[in-house]
């Protein structure tokens, strides 16, 4: 029987079959993949759905906090999995702010909050 977090794993390794499913980029898909389909930004509930490290959630949590995409426990920003629809150009580009790589306003820039939850192992 299939879990949600397998599901999910083999949805985004069928979708992005290039990157490979043992890196930290493809955890940071799995922890915004995740946060959207449980409906919540709780780092508790995603380290203990996806089994990842506290460390690398929460630096993925910081990204998407500073960037004002996750919100009072709420992914407010999750527009990219709509209605059934995937949109893989919104996808990517908060999978890049979850990175520490893109930035959605000047005061996520310059506020000094960035982490970098590649440098850390899911």
């Amino acid at each position: 029987m299939q879990t949600g977090l397998s599901i999910i794993k083999k949805f985004l390794d069928d979708r992005y079959p290039d990157g490979g499913s043992d890196g930290p980029m493809f955890a940071v898909m799995v922890v915004l993949f995740s946060a959207a389909f449980l409906r919540t930004t709780s780092v508790d509930a995603l380290c203990l759905f996806t089994g990842y490290r506290r460390e690398f959630v929460n630096a993925v949590a910081v990204n998407m906090i500073n960037n004002g995409l996750w919100e009072g426990g709420d992914y407010k920003a999750c527009g990219w999995l709509r209605d059934g629809n995937f949109n893989d150009d919104e996808f990517w580009d908060q999978v890049e702010a979850a990175c520490g790589m893109r930035w959605f306003s000047d005061d996520a820039v310059h506020n000094g909050k960035t982490t970098d939850p590649l440098c850390l192992m899911p």
